[in-house]
């Protein structure tokens, strides 16, 4: 990844309400989701116009 990279990497348990903090949930319960799936996650990129790759 260079520097002028400007990628930002979301796997889905940073956004998962059954995941704990230490187990790798970034988000508030409040504003986390139950069982993202990367498709749906990319599905919601493409939504906002936003670019997204699935790797």
């Amino acid at each position: 990844m260079s520097v002028t990279d400007k990628r930002i990497v979301v796997y889905p348990q940073y956004i998962d309400v059954e995941k704990t903090v230490a187990e790798g949930r970034r988000l508030p319960k409040d504003k986390a989701c139950g069982e993202p799936f990367v498709d749906e996650m990319h599905d919601c990129c493409k939504l906002l116009n936003l670019e997204s790759v699935i790797e």
